[in-house]
């Protein structure tokens, strides 16, 4: 790279950071506004309607001396603490079971009407013919 062209890409670069000290903040390029306010949302502890009246096991971690763990709508969960606005949610060999509702892995329980909806879509997976 020539010198020239070291001293070009400096000036130009010199503008751009003093309009960013300017602002205060260089914004974020990466994320739509949405994807945005979710992320702000959820950093302030602000929950949407799906997280309150859903509940989506993610993953279970059963120890044999101790207290487990459950991922319930992708937060760790201590075993014997609550997940409001549900009750504590015990581990079982197949699952989790929660306000008298057992929950399978990849499972999203909508507390409110009941509704179940898997991870997999009904009829994502197919088996060929046994022989």
């Amino acid at each position: 790279m020539t010198l020239a062209t070291r001293v070009l890409l400096l000036i130009v670069q010199i503008p751009l950071a003093a309009a960013a000290t300017e602002t205060g903040q260089l914004g974020t390029l990466f994320y739509t506004p949405s994807e945005r306010a979710t992320i702000t949302a959820s950093r302030e502890g602000k929950a949407n309607n799906e997280t309150t009246t859903g509940l989506t096991l993610g993953g279970i971690i059963k120890r044999e001396h101790g207290k487990g763990t459950v991922w319930v709508n992708g937060r760790p969960v201590a075993e014997g603490q609550p997940v409001p606005p549900a009750q504590t949610p015990k581990i079982n060999a197949q699952g989790i079971t929660i306000d008298s509702k057992s929950v399978r892995v990849g499972e999203t329980v909508n507390l409110v009407t009941g509704e179940r909806t898997d991870i997999v879509p009904p009829g994502a997976v197919s088996t060929g013919k046994k022989k």
